[in-house]
């Protein structure tokens, strides 16, 4: 362990300081193993090259934190690093906590992007550690769905929202979704059947995207510069696509008067059913609600009224929490 460390610390330009800053290390079972967990992983001749620590920040609030989470570099870009998250966060959830949290340094690129494949968000500042730079926060708690409860069209939409995931996990692309199952992720529950899978990206993705998904399997059927469809087995997946103006604003491609919020597309992930995925922010999926009108000249219809109501009631209750 002792040279493990001595070389990851090396290799952030640190020294590794076993009796004041990194004395935890030798205390694990003390500072980790009673209300949280210590992991390590190790290469062929059982040398250790990676470790993640897990433990108890807030017991009202079953708040946790990540620590430790070191992959040597020579071992990098191989996986380790998002076996040791998901491994850290599976034992989180299954003991019970609701929140993880960890900070981490500016220099910390590649652990950055793993943070933030996996959901983590940014927040404020909740420690006093002069050494970090940025904060995350992730919520676990996920409500229980009873399958038998669903309609077969809702666990095959399930199953094309995984596969969408890995898509775009694949491409190194983000997708935010919108329409009901937005609503629903946010709420962490199956409100009522959807006719179709609504999500929105970048226009720079669409070639690539587009064929990928139909090498996947996806009929393609394009709408507008703004809008294309995809089908497989008659469930539909509407994409469409946003840019930048001028001015730095996001706008829908193909409409350049519809401007969307600076905050439309949060980097926060929800969780339903297994599948992690982001959302339209709330306000942006009232917004777009509001408009609707106006923009397809078609009269709101009753699961309109009431996804305004829902989202109307989410933006209530966050601000009430802020």
């Amino acid at each position: 362990m002792e040279l493990f460390l001595d070389t990851m610390y090396k290799s952030r330009g640190m020294q590794y300081n076993p009796d004041g800053a990194h004395s935890d290390f030798r205390t694990i079972e003390k500072t980790y193993m009673k209300h949280g967990h210590f992991w390590i992983i190790k290469d062929e001749s059982e040398s250790i090259i990676g470790c993640i620590a897990l433990k108890e920040l807030d017991p009202i609030q079953h708040i946790g934190e990540l620590k430790r989470f070191f992959v040597l570099p020579a071992y990098t870009g191989y996986g380790y690093g998002k076996l040791l998250m998901q491994t850290a966060i599976d034992y989180a959830r299954d003991h019970h906590f609701i929140k993880l949290r960890l900070d981490t340094m500016k220099q910390s690129v590649i652990a950055h992007q793993i943070f933030k494949k996996f959901g983590f968000y940014e927040i404020s500042r909740y420690n006093d550690n002069q050494n970090a730079d940025y904060f995350y926060e992730l919520e676990l708690q996920e409500k229980p769905i009873d399958e038998e409860t669903l309609s077969t069209q809702s666990l095959l939409q399930f199953k094309v929202l995984g596969q969408i995931n890995r898509i775009f996990e694949s491409l190194d692309m983000q997708f935010w979704l919108r329409g009901g199952w937005a609503i629903d992720f946010i709420l962490g529950q199956v409100t009522r059947e959807h006719s179709d899978i609504d999500i929105v990206t970048w226009l720079h993705n669409r070639q690539s995207l587009e064929q990928t998904l139909i090498e996947a399997g996806f009929r393609c059927a394009p709408v507008s510069e703004l809008q294309t469809n995809f089908y497989q087995n008659e469930l539909e997946v509407s994409i469409i696509y946003l840019t930048r103006n001028q001015a730095g604003q996001i706008t829908a491609n193909g409409f350049p008067e519809w401007v969307w919020r600076s905050d439309a597309l949060p980097l926060r992930s929800y969780t339903l059913h297994h599948v992690s995925t982001r959302t339209l922010s709330p306000q942006q999926l009232l917004d777009n609600l509001l408009i609707y009108e106006q923009g397809t000249g078609r009269k709101l219809r009753s699961k309109d009224y009431d996804s305004i109501r829902i989202l109307q009631e989410i933006i209530i209750e966050k601000k009430s929490r802020t």
